[in-house]
């Protein structure tokens, strides 16, 4: 997605999804030269949209600024040495998660959502994965960030008809 779908996206009428103030393009490419590759496109432009999201209504917690993502293990290393410390045994699953890029905060119900580097598409866009370690390891796929943001928001639209 582009900034202005973004924009579209984040300000619709009736979607309750405000954003955050955007981060400058300095701040992304602090982040790109950290990480060592660049953003994928539909990550980076929602950072120049929002950088982050404070009150996502899903069960994945907040969405990172752009200074606080960073690689799984070293972003979150409670959560990683929980799952994959001496006494734990899932190589697939750290496989999988090692080059991934956390971009969630901690949530109530405890979902991940993470951007992995090993698989890169022709179009520069990471695959996206939804996590909640207290399954069997199980990561969902997305094609994107911007379809997994946008399967999020299709579940919450559901999720509040249904309440209605």
């Amino acid at each position: 997605m582009t900034v202005p779908e973004w924009l579209e996206f984040l300000t619709a009428p009736g979607t309750d999804w405000p954003g955050t103030l955007p981060a400058n393009e300095g701040a992304v490419r602090a982040v790109e030269q950290r990480l060592g590759l660049s953003l994928p496109p539909s990550y980076r432009n929602f950072l120049l949209v929002s950088d982050g999201w404070e009150e996502m209504p899903t069960n994945a917690g907040t969405l990172r600024t752009a200074d606080a993502i960073g690689w799984y293990p070293e972003t979150d290393p409670e959560m990683w040495t929980a799952w994959f410390g001496p006494d734990m045994d899932f190589p697939d699953l750290e496989s999988a998660l090692r080059r991934c890029v956390l971009i969630t905060t901690d949530s109530v119900q405890g979902d991940v959502w993470v951007l992995s580097a090993d698989h890169i598409g022709a179009n520069g866009e990471w695959r996206a994965y939804e996590w909640w370690p207290g399954d069997d390891g199980s990561l969902l796929p997305h094609d994107s960030f911007g379809s997994l943001l946008l399967s999020a928001r299709d579940a919450w639209v559901l999720e509040r008809a249904a309440e209605a």
